[in-house]
């Protein structure tokens, strides 16, 4: 999952308009299997992948590292694979939005 992490924040490092949709203020994405726990770090236009975050996360996704390939591979929007109950957010739902926009478009 590392190497989809760090292709992902490659994809976004390159899409300047993509950046703008982040907030200023830091802000953390927490993605959990069974086997691994990634913490996905924005603060500013950077990203960062941290497996310890001393905050409460932002959003939480808990899933299979399958579902996750897909979502980060843009074969599934976040939307669909929630609505399938093959992935499990929590969050809020503006955030909800701005992460399927950003995941979406940098898939």
């Amino acid at each position: 999952m590392r190497e989809q992490l760090n292709r992902f924040i490659h994809a976004y490092e390159l899409r300047p308009h993509v950046q703008q949709l982040m907030p200023h203020s830091p802000f953390c994405l927490l993605l959990q299997t069974e086997e691994e726990t990634w913490f996905l770090k924005w603060q500013e236009k950077k990203v960062e992948i941290l497996s310890e975050y001393n905050h409460q996360p932002n959003i939480t996704l808990i899933g299979s590292q399958e579902n996750f390939t897909v979502l980060f591979s843009a074969r599934q929007k976040l939307s669909t694979l929630v609505t399938l109950e093959l992935l499990n957010y929590n969050g809020r739902y503006r955030d909800y939005l701005r992460m399927e926009s950003i995941l979406w478009l940098c898939g």
